[in-house]
């Protein structure tokens, strides 16, 4: 099989892996293969994720839309590929 794309979580800030380091498996539904494979989180992932939203809330929330604009673009830019 060739190398399959492996996208990470951007959490806080950080692109990573799921902390247990497993992997689910995306399925083309047209050709029924593996075609790419995203984190398997679990509450210890989701956990991180939440108190880093609540700890950047006060200055997101700060932000001129515009700003706010600005900030999903880049992240939209962020390669979650590993």
């Amino acid at each position: 099989m060739s190398q399959l794309p492996r996208f990470n979580n951007l959490i806080n800030g950080q692109v990573k892996p799921a902390a247990s380091g497993a992997v689910l498996d995306s399925i083309n539904p047209s050709t029924g293969k593996v075609w790419a494979q995203f984190p398997a989180c679990d509450a210890t992932d989701v956990q991180e994720a939440v108190a880093g939203a609540k700890a950047a809330f006060p200055a997101w929330s700060a932000l001129a839309p515009e700003d706010r604009s600005e900030r999903l673009k880049q992240v939209g830019a962020i390669d979650l590929e590993a």
